[in-house]
């Protein structure tokens, strides 16, 4: 959090910090502890981005034989995401694996449009994404595959939150909600394929208004 805490009543967020960490790891194991890896995050200085790239670094160099050769900040673009990875992918045709939290989707197109094997990425909550993972699982493709992702309802518990404060009612300083897990396992349970791939699933907006916002184009 970039501000005195004076200056606030009450935080809600993820742990950037945890997130990058359980992404790191995730990676780690699924490359077999070893290869050449690369990080492609959102905004450089921005807390979310400092956090999880300290976090993952921190990982990585628990591992000797994993290397991180390439790490590109995408300001969260999908058109800047993809271009990244292509580049990537040219650079270092070993890449074992890219941890992303900078739409993956993006990243995941670029092995499918050069007919590459899709090799281990961080998933995240984004409907396409899903989209693509659920395509492979029907077509009986396993992918080593995770998403992590900081859920959109934090907006909501911040702003219940904020009117308990305005009525006079005690709250927590920092209330943490924890990194959700998507598995191949659970991923009926979020991925929506009546709904727009920029949706982002882990919602409390009711069917209808999701489909105000996000129509299938």
């Amino acid at each position: 959090i970039n501000m005195d805490e004076a200056d606030y009543i009450s935080s809600v967020n993820v742990s950037d910090y945890t997130q990058g960490e359980l992404m790191a790891e995730w990676l780690v194991e699924a490359i077999g502890e070893k290869g050449e890896v690369a990080l492609i995050s959102g905004i450089a200085g921005t807390s979310t981005a400092v956090e999880i790239t300290q976090a993952t670094n921190d990982v990585f160099d628990k591992y000797p034989d994993v290397e991180l050769v390439q790490e590109v900040y995408t300001q969260w673009d999908f058109a800047e995401s993809k271009s990244a990875t292509q580049d990537m992918v040219q650079a270092y045709p070993n890449l074992a694996g890219i941890l992303t939290h900078s739409s993956p989707r993006a990243s995941a197109e670029v092995f499918i449009e050069n007919n590459l094997p899709l090799i281990p990425i961080t998933w995240m909550g984004e409907n396409g994404a899903l989209r693509i993972w659920k395509e492979y699982l029907d077509a009986g493709i396993a992918i080593n595959a995770k998403g992590f992702t900081k859920p959109p309802y934090l907006a909501r518990t911040a702003l219940d939150i904020g009117m308990a404060a305005l009525k006079g009612e005690s709250v927590e300083k920092y209330v943490e909600v924890p990194v959700h897990i998507i598995t191949e396992e659970d991923i009926d349970d979020y991925f929506r394929p009546d709904f727009a791939d920029r949706f982002w699933t882990m919602t409390t907006m009711s069917d209808e208004r999701i489909m105000e916002l996000f129509p299938v184009e």
